[in-house]
């Protein structure tokens, strides 16, 4: 874990600097560009870390090269043959444009949503994003990538968003579920508010087991998927889920402290259409949070939108004003902390401890 948290706290000390009203919009970006080194160091640098390390080492890669196209999608089937072309003695290079593309969307997405850089970079590691990225590197590849898209949403460039969106399907398919995501800009923020949203909540909780009961339908004739059903990846079978987990925990606090709030924020027009799109991302975390314990493997649908507060909560909190920012500043923290220290530290989520470098091989 020391590992981990150096490097984390090398580059949050960096980032922070960015708070400095003083330094240009350029010197700011150049200091949030150096301050994702010490991660990326830290994760091409690894050996055998994460669960899907050894996956992707003795079975997708090698897959790949020997010709069987079908174990990845085939954009990310040319990153393995230009990492693979680079240095044909070890799959170091494979691993690197991997996370470089993940770092560099990640980078972009920060940019481009105009947040506050220091806690977006918070985010990035404090939700847990750059431990599952070690693990998940396709579906982050995506993710990253759909967090690029997420400004043509609210500025209704439906083009590039599709281009986008399917770009990422190059890499992961699951992101196809983000493609009707773009009509999130037709939602009034008006709708936001308790009444509305606890409705909500509580319809989609109820259904959660007849859907359920549709989904195992839909899974059964589908061989790929079928074997999820009972296995060690659907939840409500092993008897692990729980309807309050911990993402619907997280997710609940940030939506209705945000929707609180909401009255002290003045917006532009522009901006209401901004707030509208991250607002209905965060209920659709809360949304898909209900699921984990009714969907196998659920999971990586949750990582979509639960990690889309990257760039959705930064924003937020840079809107609201005086004492009410303290205020959440604090619980947001606190929050992130227990969601990191509950996932990370005690149930090791995708298995990134202990972390191991190339130089202990």
């Amino acid at each position: 874990m020391i590992y981990y948290l150096s490097a984390f706290l090398v580059g949050l000390s960096l980032c922070s600097l960015t708070n400095m009203k003083s330094l240009d919009d350029n010197v700011k970006k150049t200091i949030l560009f150096l301050s994702f080194i010490p991660l990326f160091l830290i994760s091409i640098l690894r050996y055998n870390t994460g669960t899907d390390y050894l996956v992707y080492s003795t079975k997708q890669i090698p897959q790949v090269l020997y010709g069987n196209s079908n174990s990845v999608e085939f954009l990310y089937e040319s990153i393995i043959k230009i990492g693979y072309f680079l240095n044909n003695d070890s799959y170091f290079w494979i691993f690197a444009l991997t996370h470089l593309l993940i770092f560099i969307f990640c980078y972009l997405s920060i940019i481009r949503a105009n947040i506050n850089y220091t806690w977006a970079y918070f985010l990035f590691f404090a939700s847990t994003f750059f431990n599952i990225s070690l693990n998940l590197m396709r579906q982050s590849i995506a993710i990253s990538i759909f967090y690029f898209c997420i400004p043509f949403i609210y500025e209704k460039r439906w083009k590039p968003y599709f281009i986008f969106i399917l770009l990422a399907m190059s890499f992961h398919t699951s992101i196809v579920i983000c493609l009707p995501l773009y009509f999130l800009n037709r939602i009034s923020l008006k709708w936001f508010n308790i009444r509305n949203i606890s409705m909500v909540c509580v319809i989609f909780f109820v259904s959660a087991m007849p859907i359920r009961a549709l989904i195992n339908l839909v899974i059964q004739r589908i061989p790929r998927y079928a074997a999820y059903n009972g296995n060690r990846y659907d939840n409500l079978a092993t008897g692990i889920g729980s309807y309050f987990n911990i993402f619907t925990i997280v997710s609940l606090i940030i939506l209705f402290c945000i929707v609180l709030n909401l009255k002290y924020i003045k917006l532009s027009v522009d901006s209401r259409v901004k707030s509208s799109v991250f607002l209905s991302l965060i209920v659709i975390t809360v949304i898909t949070s209900f699921y984990q314990p009714i969907i196998p493997n659920a999971n990586r649908i949750i990582y979509i939108f639960l990690f889309s507060t990257i760039v959705t909560l930064p924003y937020f909190i840079k809107l609201i004003p005086g004492i009410r920012k303290l205020i959440l500043n604090s619980i947001f923290i606190i929050l992130f902390i227990f969601l990191f220290y509950n996932s990370i530290i005690i149930n090791n989520a995708g298995e990134t401890l202990p972390y191991q470098t190339i130089f202990m091989n």
